[in-house]
């Protein structure tokens, strides 16, 4: 089963960094965040994310808004066409 966490802008983050830590050593196969910092919107994604733990969470912890998808794969190849989100069209993406 997969995993998402999202933060709103100027809510409380409540993905601690034991959470976040539990949360990728069962959901593995790979991780896909979306951050947006005022205007800026980044999207990034990782396999083998045990080995990027430090910079994952580097990148959430101070984010002023995110979405992040812990992927435990049980259908489809553990790559980066599998690594959520999904490009929609341009400026939209999707995590389920």
């Amino acid at each position: 089963m997969c995993l998402i966490f999202v933060k709103p802008k100027n809510a409380k983050n409540f993905l601690t960094y034991d959470r976040f830590s539990n949360a990728l050593e069962n959901n593995s196969h790979s991780v896909g965040i979306i951050v947006r910092n005022k205007n800026n919107v980044i999207v990034t994604r990782f396999i083998e994310p045990l080995q990027h733990k430090e910079s994952i969470w580097n990148i959430i912890k101070d984010a002023e808004e995110y979405a992040i998808h812990f992927r435990y794969a049980t259908h489809g190849k553990i790559d980066i066409t599998n690594t959520h989100p999904f490009t929609i069209v341009k400026g939209l993406w999707m995590m389920h």
